[in-house]
């Protein structure tokens, strides 16, 4: 088996589980992958198992071709598909609104067809599905996407039904996605699959006999890109709450974006500046670092698919804290695995946080509970197996 991937970029900081699953389904499945980047990658920083990836797959930045690309490519594909060819190649003209995107798969088509892939996929239900279901359209080859949660619930295509239609498969990282497609866009549930993106639970030190600290600073740890849906105003603003109810706080927020002048705003006008620390964009080794060093990982969002920052801080056993938004009650439990407050409340966080601190034997078992379920639902190779069974012939 050989398979296509078309991205919109690659790689991305803030999209590790990408590099993870075309890194397991190279190595432990031995699927041949190439890669195809939509667009230049705008990572300052790239992590090992990213790197690894470029070293094991072919990768090709796409390019916008000269005309004469367009005709050789075009007299490649009609070499090999003939009919396929002229009849998209008409659907392309008539189509004004998909024509770039048709042109953009002139060139992934040839290379796939000449290469032998066997199926493409995509990740988002953006340009990156597009491109992929024309490239299906000149060669034939099946195609599938995954879709995550901007891609459906805040900027999902017109063409929603037209992608589904065309593919064998849409991944969907949870339940509720899968369910919300089906009634937002009317999509057939046979054909929505929903497949985890899954952690390599070993990558991450399990410690799950680290105490809470109750008598001195609380790290707290945050991950996330800076972005409005993450919800960090409101972890912001819960440091003042704690503060008045005797808990001292330190809070770490890892990942970077375009609200950082923001926050660092609202930092100083609550008079928490010197409990906030800004780290920016991090590496998975230095990530982990900090997991292992917090004492609670908090994720605030008011928006989510399936966040992986939340799967990482339950596979290294840090209590977590997080949102009974979309998806994220498949994976966190209240009292359970973790706690959940509801979104944008930061009187609620403060509560959890206390909680927390005021249940130590709880917070034990919910940390073993926590990493059994990483381990048995969102185990990277396990999900990599799922995707593979459903892209075979």
């Amino acid at each position: 088996m050989r398979v296509a991937y078309i991205l919109d970029s690659f790689p991305n900081t803030s999209e590790t589980f990408i590099s993870d699953e075309i890194y397991s389904i190279s190595t432990s499945e031995k699927v041949k992958c190439d890669i195809f980047s939509l667009g230049a990658s705008k990572s300052t920083l790239v992590n090992a198992r990213a790197k690894l990836v470029q070293e094991i797959c072919s990768l090709t930045y796409c390019v916008q071709n000269s005309i004469i690309d367009d005709l050789i490519n075009i007299a490649t594909l009609i070499r090999f598909r003939p009919w396929h060819t002229l009849i998209t190649l008409g659907r392309a003209l008539f189509c004004k609104q998909q024509r770039w995107i048709a042109r953009k798969a002139l060139s992934i088509a040839k290379q796939v067809i000449q290469t032998k892939v066997t199926h493409v996929h995509a990740h988002y239900a953006d340009q990156a599905a597009a491109v992929a279901m024309w490239t299906s359209r000149f060669t034939t080859i099946p195609y599938t996407f995954t879709t995550h949660g901007y891609d459906i619930f805040f900027s999902p295509p017109d063409n929603f039904p037209e992608l589904a239609k065309g593919a064998k498969s849409i991944i969907c990282v949870s339940i509720f996605n899968k369910n919300y497609i089906a009634s937002q866009f009317g999509i057939d549930e046979q054909i929505l699959k929903v497949i985890r993106c899954g952690i390599y639970t070993n990558d991450f030190h399990y410690d799950n006999t680290k105490p809470i600290p109750s008598n001195t600073t609380l790290k707290l740890l945050c991950v996330g890109r800076l972005v409005p849906e993450k919800g960090h105003r409101h972890l912001l603003n819960a440091v003042p709450i704690l503060n008045a109810n005797g808990i001292r706080v330190a809070l770490l927020l890892v990942g970077s974006g375009p609200l950082r002048d923001e926050l660092e705003a609202l930092g100083k006008s609550l008079g928490i500046s010197d409990q906030i620390k800004f780290a920016g964009a991090q590496t998975n080794e230095e990530v982990r670092h900090h997991l292992h060093d917090a004492d609670i990982f908090v994720l605030p969002s008011i928006s989510e698919g399936m966040p992986v920052a939340i799967m990482e801080a339950m596979a290294s056993g840090l209590p977590v804290i997080a949102t009974s938004v979309r998806g994220v009650p498949e994976l966190v439990e209240d009292k359970v695995t973790g706690l959940l407050c509801p979104p944008a409340d930061p009187d609620s966080i403060s509560k959890a946080i206390q909680w927390a601190l005021g249940n130590p034997i709880k917070i034990d078992r919910m940390r073993i509970a926590a990493r059994n379920k990483i381990h048995q639902e969102f185990e990277r190779d396990k999900c990599t197996s799922k995707l593979i069974s459903i892209w075979k012939p």
